[in-house]
């Protein structure tokens, strides 16, 4: 019997790789190429590399940067300034999160709290001390004078 789903999957198959392979040539020659071309920029790269040596600096910037690395008074100083910012801004830290800390637990006291507290105060004195009215005063006037003796002499 003949399978025609079989004949047919193998002419699409033997068509399609007919028409792939001038493609799959194109595919190759295209990337022999590149590789070709990659290696000699490669090449073209390590020859001017050797060609041209590094630079050599100007020997008047190489003297200045030696004066200004030498310089034993500049350089302290840049160190102190970098010291100072860094501690002051530190510094600075501390003492606004000591502040905000001592904010957060404290209980300090506003004007009415004050106010209470004098009233209270004022209270509790006058309710523990006597002030003397004026039977209290009249008694002290009485004490001290009883006995007391006045002589006049002309």
């Amino acid at each position: 019997m003949i399978d025609i789903n079989t004949i047919l999957t193998q002419a699409l198959t033997t068509a399609v790789a007919e028409a792939m392979l001038p493609l799959q040539q194109e595919y190759a020659n295209k990337m022999g190429e590149m590789a070709t071309r990659i290696a000699a920029l490669e090449a073209q790269l390590a020859a001017q590399a050797q060609a041209t040596p590094a630079p050599a600096p100007d020997t008047q910037v190489q003297e200045a940067v030696y004066t200004y690395l030498d310089d034993s008074e500049s350089f302290w100083h840049r160190i102190a300034a970098f010291v100072n910012t860094r501690v002051s801004s530190a510094a600075e830290q501390l003492v606004a999160e000591a502040i905000d800390a001592h904010l957060e637990n404290a209980n300090h006291l506003d004007e009415d709290d004050i106010a209470s507290l004098i009233e209270t105060a004022i209270d509790y004195h006058e309710e523990n001390r006597t002030h003397g009215d004026e039977d209290d005063i009249e008694e002290m006037v009485q004490k001290l004078l009883n006995g007391a003796t006045i002589s006049i002499s002309v």
